[in-house]
């Protein structure tokens, strides 16, 4: 019995010795991109609020499971991404290793979960392989992988993966079984993170591709799933209302044009990161108007390849899987101080990355050893490359460093000053080199215009201080804080009249002004 047992597991190894080569390699290869980010620290960016200062992951036991389900985390509904942070500072406290470890880990699943679909849709092994590989190894991936609070993500595209692979067993056996095991991996996807809302239409896409006719019983089966996504919509737009206040609203016209135009730019920038992967940064900022305008209008190129694969159903619901998939993030990202990011690309990216490797399969029946060659030059490239994006994930520091470098925009000053002020003391010399070269910008909004004021008052400059102030007013006259702050800094001057008349001001729009301070008032 054990002989015929060990027989079978023997035939299956020398069956799949290919893939089992493939994958082995590419764990080897994913753990020497990924060192550096295994190695880093929890980021002041939602790492510490999300893990370290979270009570419900340091206290975690069985009366929190309950509070954890029905609590908010940044603006998102994510229980089982919490309850994985729970249950990882419980087994190995505070240590950043295993909780990033787990992230690659994830991400490997989400591999072998890419190529199975794509061989499920009846794609040869090169393709579902080499697809499989792209998505484990492309640039823009790193985000999601080296950043522990991306955890929901990677979960929540775990469960969306599952859950279509389900339904495709469902639609060749008619199994009932795997269609409810779709609809119980689609919960727990949603329970993750609401970015896999879309998945209903996914699987209408799915028929497209099976050649499926539309008919009523078509329709009724999508209809449980139609329900959870229509419920979780509700729980996620409560979600974003409950944390409104962490988002900084950039646009607030209704201008439905305008609205267009920064959804379009946001399109054009998350495919031009994917297909030109070079200068990768943790945010990106929306540009000057014109050139945004000129950019909205390009992202039409995309659907260029709808018109080459009318023919190729299976083809085209893939590639046109990312604008369904990437829909989810263009609802709100025109609210945020920034205009794309890599993390709202993780499953996207797969429409760019199975073309890519359906061009080079075709390639290879005429011309094999280019195709091969190709193929070996564009995964060595975005291996590097991937290596170089992770460096920057080693801390707080080199992320926002990374993004002064690669957006030179004046929020990424923030971010960087931001986390030097919350170790003010280790960090005053490069708090003294960075202030003024943001200060020099003429791109500073009232609040940067405020931190330079600071930093100037702090520095007994006081006439430079003075000048930011008057900025920060000119740019926002509704804040009382401002008009305090200049009032300080025109005492230090000797300006008494006009700072007086600043904290009547300041006290006008709310501000209490404490006595010592009025003391200087007549």
């Amino acid at each position: 019995m054990l002989k015929k047992i060990n027989r079978q597991i023997k035939n299956k190894i020398l069956k799949n010795k290919f893939f089992i080569f493939i994958a082995l390699g590419l764990i080897l290869i994913s753990i020497s991109i990924y060192w550096p980010a295994l190695k880093g620290s929890f980021l002041t960016w939602d790492d510490i609020e999300q893990v370290n200062n979270n009570k419900d992951v340091i206290n975690f036991n069985f009366f929190t499971i309950k509070k954890i389900f029905s609590n908010f985390y940044l603006g998102m509904y994510q229980p089982l991404a919490t309850i994985s942070y729970a249950l990882e500072y419980k087994i190995f406290g505070a240590n950043s290793f295993y909780f990033h470890l787990d992230n690659l880990i994830i991400h490997f699943v989400n591999t072998i979960l890419v190529y199975c679909i794509f061989i499920r849709l009846n794609f040869n092994k090169k393709i579902a392989g080499l697809t499989a590989i792209f998505f484990a190894l492309w640039p823009t991936q790193v985000e999601t992988v080296a950043w522990i609070s991306t955890r929901s993500t990677l979960l929540c595209s775990s469960f969306f993966l599952a859950s279509i692979l389900c339904w495709l067993d469902y639609l060749k056996n008619n199994n009932r079984k795997k269609y409810g095991w779709s609809i119980i991996l689609f919960i727990f996807s949603l329970l993750s993170k609401v970015a896999a809302l879309p998945l209903p239409i996914i699987l209408f896409l799915i028929d497209y591709a099976k050649k499926r006719k539309i008919n009523k019983k078509l329709i009724l089966e999508k209809l449980p799933f139609f329900i959870i996504t229509f419920i979780f919509g509700l729980i996620a737009i409560k979600a974003r209302t409950a944390d409104d206040a962490q988002f900084q609203i950039v646009y607030t016209t209704n201008k439905l044009g305008k609205i267009i135009i920064n959804y379009g730019y946001s399109f054009f920038l998350q495919i031009k990161n994917i297909l030109l992967p070079f200068q990768l940064s943790p945010v990106y900022y929306y540009v000057f108007e014109p050139l945004k305008i000129l950019y909205s209008l390009s992202f039409v190129a995309f659907f260029l390849p709808i018109y080459f694969f009318r023919k190729k159903q299976t083809v085209l619901a893939v590639w046109l899987c990312f604008p369904i998939l990437i829909s989810v993030s263009l609802v709100h990202i025109h609210r945020l101080n920034y205009a794309a990011a890599d993390r709202y690309t993780y499953l996207a990216c797969l429409s760019f990355l199975f073309l890519l490797a359906y061009g080079l399969d075709y390639l290879s029946q005429k011309r094999k050893k280019l195709s091969a060659i190709l193929s070996l030059i564009i995964i060595l490239t975005v291996s590097f490359l991937s290596a170089k994006q992770a460096t920057i994930w080693k801390n707080s520091e080199s992320i926002w460093l990374a993004a002064v470098n690669n957006q030179n925009s004046v929020m990424s000053y923030n971010y960087l000053v931001n986390y030097y002020l919350i170790s003010k003391n280790q960090n005053e010399e490069k708090i003294a080199a960075v202030m003024p070269i943001i200060c020099k910008r003429k791109d500073l909004n009232a609040s940067s215009q405020t931190s330079c004021g600071l930093f100037y008052y702090e520095h007994k400059d006081y006439q430079m201080a003075l000048f930011h102030y008057i900025k920060a007013i000119e740019e926002n006259p509704n804040e009382p804080k401002y008009y305090y702050n200049r009032g300080l800094t025109a005492l230090q001057l000797n300006a008494v009249a006009n700072a007086c008349k600043d904290f009547k001001q300041a006290e006008k729009l709310g501000f209490t002004i404490d006595q010592e301070t009025k003391k200087n008032c007549p």
